[in-house]
């Protein structure tokens, strides 16, 4: 009788180790949750038809995107982008620009196509003709992430520039998302 129920735990035991093996990814844990990390860094070199070459680097971690720039013209030393909430509905296309200090604040809401739709600060450039400091928010879709809800999404956003010098007194905020470009913000700061 004790044979019987120490073969039925060691075949309980072996079955249970099998499908964890089974069930585990690249070495982790089972369902993946094991600790990845999800910081990502991509350089960017543009080169614009008068020659002059702007050098950005992106940092991704989480929900944050920040990004260094080596623009020389506007003395930005890098930005950042922080998700504030993202919820199906109504996409809306709206921002609002405080200047403190060495920083500028832009707090809106944009639109994205899907669930997985974050912003990120897709240009920044002082135009030469009227001094206005040009700032482009887009969106993007995560990257890593499956299975997002396929609906209209409003995400709130806050974006923080940081400059080395002055902050540019005029400022120009666009959102381009979802094949659609708008002029949401437009002040002068001086």
């Amino acid at each position: 009788m004790q044979r019987r129920d120490i073969l039925k735990r060691a075949g309980a035991a072996t079955t249970v180790g099998i499908l964890a093996g089974c069930l585990s990814r690249d070495g982790g844990s089972p369902g993946g949750s094991g600790s990845e990390s999800t910081n990502t860094t991509t350089t960017t070199t543009t080169t614009t038809a008068d020659g002059t070459t702007t050098e950005e680097m992106t940092t991704k971690t989480g929900m944050e995107t920040t990004t260094s720039t080596g623009d020389g013209e506007s003395n930005l030393k890098n930005g950042t982008v922080k998700v504030l909430s993202s919820n199906c509905g109504t996409p809306e296309n709206e921002a609002s620009v405080e200047v403190k200090d060495s920083r500028m604040v832009i707090t809106g809401t944009i639109g994205g196509s899907d669930s997985c739709a974050i912003p990120y600060l897709k240009s920044t450039k002082t135009d030469a003709k009227t001094g206005t400091y040009m700032v482009t928010v887009g969106t993007k879709k995560k990257s890593g992430t499956v299975g997002c809800s396929e609906c209209l999404t409003k995400i709130e956003y806050r974006a923080t520039l940081t400059f080395a010098g002055s902050v540019p007194k005029s400022v120009k905020v666009t959102h381009e998302s979802m094949g659609k470009s708008k002029v949401v913000a437009n002040t002068d700061n001086s």
